[in-house]
């Protein structure tokens, strides 16, 4: 298959892959600007700007509930425990480098407004880092398993811009390519590129909502011009299988340009299992996951609706109470040239009318809508019911005489609604850890050393570490481990529970306490080296006890003898805080 059937086979896809997503777009727009607390009037049932902040209740609630950042903890399967510490470092400082709580908290609040959201992976500049893609930068073909995202053919990032100047000095970019561009700019005057308009109108609306009064027309200093990111599974001949390769296209009126084509296992590196011959990227995770739509509902869209309801009654409420203290009336006129008016409402108006209503004068009627106070609640109740957050959840009280008990058991089903999300949330980051050690094994001859800090045993004393990133590989690998601190906490203090009862009836059993020793020092949360040191002393401690009791042999041999005095032994040496940076781990 020649380029240009390649560029017309991805044109279909992607065009295919807007289709399906762009049904989501309206709804989309209406979550974020009614989190972002904008409405948008018009003259029927919205005739003033007030919001009710329903969506914002809601959605940081159920931030509240899952705010714990994942712990993420790489288990080396070859059991080489100082590799393992040393990958783990080198995570911590990734995650650290790249703000990777900060993102956790986008990427949950984006699956919350929007039902999706991506994480993609990456080898920059010698360092890993990773970013959190806007749903409207994907596109995935309409055929994936929503429950895995690698079973897709084709995903596509779009929404990269770059400027002209930057692409025609990459020499990656295949000089084919760059000439096309070229042509097809021309000598246009320095400006962004105009089907960037017609690409992102949906993107963009947001932003315009916002009040960005140029989103649509920014300046620029350069032309800019969108580029996409392909991935594509294709057929390969000579290795007989299915592979993804990546294509760089640029986004034109006339068409896509292809830029730069590669398979996904030369642009990352190659793994021992061949890991990116087909698997993507990125991840992606939903909060409401269904079989038939990728696309899936957030809990933002069933909030939306009641919003609105509720912006459009508090706008009519607010206009009735507007209007009602206007103190207006009609009056009689009585005159045969009397042309009716346009009825402006303006404080203490009067207003002519062919006849003579009330003989004389006539208030003008604003009936009171203040009855509508109590559907309003009513709506609100609903819609925190189907999203789970209740008053108890959001921080507030109900007015109404309730039992401890009824509040504890409403939090904990309320929670136990919410950690629903987990399950999917902690599936996503075991993948994505799954992919880090993919991607950390394929390029480690591109990751440049590290250099880490740490407290000696003191304290006190830093140390500096310089860890060489892709030696840390052993012939198996690393398994991932994920939990939040609350669960794991929970699952800590059952098992210590457990422990100690059948611990109540073997209290001899040397294996036992040891294993129960660990658990508690693993629950109070000490490092690995922290649990080392104490248990070495611990062991000295009892090496010491066994050595003070003196032996028959010591008493004299038999019974009643006086017994000769015996040099009282040594305790054993404890390991010092070591003195340079070798002995640190």
């Amino acid at each position: 298959m020649n380029q240009e059937e390649n560029i017309i086979i991805i044109n279909n896809e992607k065009d295919s892959a807007m289709n399906y997503r762009e049904r989501r777009h309206d709804d989309w727009n209406d979550n974020y600007t009614l989190y972002r607390d904008k409405v948008i009037t018009n003259r029927l049932t919205q005739r003033q700007t007030v919001n009710v902040p329903l969506m914002k209740y809601g959605m940081l609630t159920i931030l509240k509930e899952i705010n714990e950042s994942p712990l993420i903890y790489f288990d080396n399967k070859d059991n080489n425990k100082t590799n393992e510490i040393l990958f783990n470092e080198v995570f911590d400082y990734y995650s650290s480098k790249t703000k990777m709580n900060i993102k956790d908290r986008m990427d949950k609040k984006q699956c919350i407004l929007y039902g999706r959201t991506f994480k993609k992976l990456n080898i920059v500049d010698g360092e890993f880092t990773f970013e959190i893609v806007d749903p409207q930068d994907m596109l995935i073909e309409r055929h994936v398993d929503p429950a895995m995202l690698d079973s897709a053919r084709t995903i596509i990032q779009i929404g990269i811009f770059r400027t002209l100047t930057d692409i025609l000095n990459n020499e990656d970019y295949s000089n084919r390519g760059k000439d096309l561009l070229k042509a097809y700019v021309g000598d246009m005057p320095i400006q962004e590129e105009e089907s960037n308009f017609s690409r992102f109108v949906d993107k963009q609306k947001r932003m315009s909502d916002m009040g960005l009064t140029d989103a649509y027309d920014p300046v620029v200093g350069e032309t800019y011009i969108e580029l996409n990111e392909v991935y594509r599974k294709e057929y390969d001949k000579k290795l007989e299988q299915n592979i993804i390769q990546v294509y760089v296209v640029a986004s034109t009126d006339s068409g896509l340009i292809e830029l730069y084509k590669k398979p996904l296992h030369e642009v990352i590196g190659a793994t021992e299992d061949n890991y990116w011959y087909d698997h993507f990227p990125y991840t992606s995770w939903a909060t409401d996951i269904e079989r038939t739509d990728f696309w899936s509902d957030s809990p933002a869209d069933i909030v939306r609706q009641p919003n609105k309801l509720l912006n459009a009654w508090i706008s009519q409420l607010s206009e009735n109470r507007t209007l009602r203290n206007l103190n207006m009336h009609y009056y009689n006129a009585s005159n045969s040239q009397f042309v009716p008016q346009t009825f402006q409402p303006v404080a203490w108006g009067w207003y002519p009318v062919p006849g003579n209503p009330n003989e004389l004068i006539k208030d003008v009627q604003v009936p009171d809508l203040s009855e509508s106070l109590d559907e309003m609640q009513f709506v609100i109740n609903i819609a925190e019911k189907a999203i789970a957050t209740s008053g108890t959840t959001g921080g507030t009280i109900e007015d109404r005489q309730v039992t401890l008990g009824e509040v504890q058991l409403a939090v904990a089903n309320a929670k136990a609604r919410t950690r629903d999300i987990s399950l999917f949330y902690n599936e996503d980051w075991k993948e994505f850890g799954e992919k880090y050690v993919k991607m950390i094994e394929a390029g480690k001859d591109k990751l440049d050393p590290i250099v880490v800090y740490k407290k000696g045993r003191n304290g006190k004393k830093l140390y500096r570490k310089e860890i060489e990133v892709g030696k840390l590989f052993t012939k198996s690998g690393y398994d991932v481990d994920v939990k939040i601190a609350s669960e794991r906490q929970e699952q800590a203090i059952e098992t210590i529970n457990k422990l100690q009862a059948v611990k109540s009836i073997m209290p001899n059993n040397k294996p036992l306490n040891d294993i129960y020793e660990q658990r508690l020092l693993e629950f109070i949360g000490l490092t690995s080296e922290e649990m080392r040191d104490v248990i070495d002393y611990q062991k000295s401690l009892e090496e010491l006890s066994k050595a003070e009791v003196p032996t028959p042999e010591e008493l004299g041999g038999t019974m009643g003898m006086t017994p000769q005095p015996t040099t009282r032994p040594q305790a054993p040496v404890i390991p010092q805080v070591p003195t340079s940076p070798e002995g640190m781990m």
